[in-house]
C-alpha cells in the first residue's frame, strides 16, 4: 500500500494494493466582476417643500441587479430594489442635487445616472404649493386608519400612477388625516383633491374637514348622485380665507367617508395644499389627530 505516494503515469499492482494521493485544492478566479450597466433617465417629478420623486430607467447585469443606491448632494442616503424611490426629510426652497448607482450580489457598482438638480418649493413670500401628496410609496403621513381606511393599488381608480388611499363604509377607520402643516402667514388656502367612486349608493357623501388647531370645521360635504357618481373622477378645489378659518402651526386636513358597507368606496389622491405665502413647511413625523 502506497500512502501520499507521487503518482505516476503507469503503475502495476499487486493483488490487494491501494495507491492513496493527497489532493491540493487552491481558490481561485471565476467569480463575478462584471459590473451592472449605469441606470438611465433619471427623472424628477412631484416636487413640495419636502419631498422629491426620483425614479429611472433599469440597469442591466450578466447575473442580475440586485438594487440601487440614491445619493443625494453626492452622499449615500439609502438604497432600493426597485427603478423609483420618494426622498423625504427636505428643506424648503433649497437646491439638492441626486443620483443613482445600481449594485449586483457580488458587490460591484455601476457607473453613476445621469444627475438631477432639484429645487424644492417654498420658502418665499408669494403663491404656491406647499405640499402635495400622491401615495405612490407610501401614506406621505396621512393616517392609517386601518380596516375601513388603506393605501390600495388600483389603476383605474387612482387619478396618477399606481396609489391612492380607499376609504368605505361609516365607522371610525373610515377617515385619513393630514399631517401637521404649519399655514401661519397665509391669507388664504387651497385644498385641491381627486377622486373616485366605487359602489356608493345615491345620497351617500364625504366630507372635507379643517382642523383650526382645536376642532375640525367641514369645509367640504359632497353626495353621489348630486356632486359625483359613481365609476367616474370628481375633482374639486376649496378655497379657505383666514377671516373665517384660522391658518397656525397645527392646521391639519381630514378626509371621512359616510357611506354603509363596506363595499361602498371612495378613493382619493393626488391631493395638493396650497397658500399665498408659501413659506409654511409641513411638520414632519406629526401624530394624527383624531
Amino acid at each position: 500500500m502506497k500512502y501520499n505516494g507521487i503518482p505516476t503515469s503507469c503503475e502495476t499492482f499487486t493483488y490487494g494494493e491501494v495507491e492513496d494521493y493527497t489532493v491540493n485544492l487552491e481558490a481561485g478566479g471565476g467569480g463575478d466582476t462584471q459590473a451592472p450597466t449605469a441606470p438611465t433617465s433619471l427623472a424628477a417629478s412631484n416636487i413640495t417643500n419636502t419631498i422629491v420623486d426620483l425614479s429611472w430607467a433599469a440597469s442591466t447585469d450578466n447575473v442580475g441587479v440586485t438594487g440601487y443606491e440614491i445619493f443625494q448632494n453626492s452622499s449615500s442616503i439609502g438604497t432600493t430594489s426597485g427603478t423609483s424611490n420618494v426622498v423625504t426629510g427636505l428643506t424648503a426652497n433649497t437646491s439638492y442635487s441626486f443620483y443613482v448607482q445600481a449594485f449586483d450580489a457580488a458587490g460591484n457598482d455601476s457607473g453613476a445616472s445621469n444627475t438631477v438638480n432639484v429645487t424644492t418649493t417654498g420658502g418665499g413670500s408669494g403663491p404656491g404649493e406647499i405640499a402635495g401628496y400622491y401615495f405612490e410609496k407610501r401614506f406621505d403621513g396621512w393616517s392609517d386608519g386601518r380596516g375601513d381606511c388603506a393605501r390600495t393599488f388600483s389603476t383605474s381608480r387612482s387619478y396618477e400612477g399606481d396609489y391612492s388611499i380607499r376609504l368605505r363604509d361609516n365607522s371610525n377607520s373610515s377617515n385619513t388625516v393630514s399631517p401637521v402643516l404649519d399655514l401661519s402667514g397665509n391669507t388664504q388656502i387651497t385644498f385641491e383633491f381627486h377622486s373616485y367612486a366605487h359602489s356608493m349608493e345615491d345620497g351617500e357623501d364625504f366630507f372635507i374637514e379643517f382642523y383650526n388647531g382645536s376642532s375640525y370645521q367641514v369645509i367640504g360635504n359632497y353626495a353621489r348622485g348630486t356632486d359625483f357618481n359613481n365609476k367616474e373622477f370628481f375633482t374639486d378645489t376649496i378655497v379657505l380665507d383666514s377671516g373665517s378659518y384660522s391658518f397656525n402651526a397645527n392646521n391639519r386636513f381630514r378626509i371621512r367617508c359616510d357611506a354603509s358597507g363596506n363595499n361602498d368606496r371612495m378613493y382619493f389622491d393626488q391631493i395638493i395644499v396650497s397658500g399665498d405665502n408659501v413659506s409654511s413647511v409641513a411638520a414632519p413625523n406629526a401624530s394624527a389627530v383624531a
